[in-house]
């Protein structure tokens, strides 16, 4: 992967795991969206995001 590819915040918070997605970006929860094989065609508000996400991933990992 080339490092102009890799947004180094979302690296350090994925590092971090962190689980407080509410607290991304829109930018963030895409490239997290991304990272996760999660589809956002169409989805734009944060909060709608926040719902596709949510429904993808564990729920260990939202509790984190």
């Amino acid at each position: 992967m080339n490092k102009e590819h890799v947004n180094d915040s979302l690296v350090e918070i994925i590092g971090e795991v962190e689980t407080d997605i509410s607290k991304m970006t829109v930018a963030e929860l895409k490239e997290f969206a991304a990272t996760k094989g999660i589809d956002l065609t169409g989805v734009d508000k944060k909060d709608e995001i926040l719902t596709v996400i949510q429904s993808h991933i564990e729920p260990d990992e939202q509790e984190q």
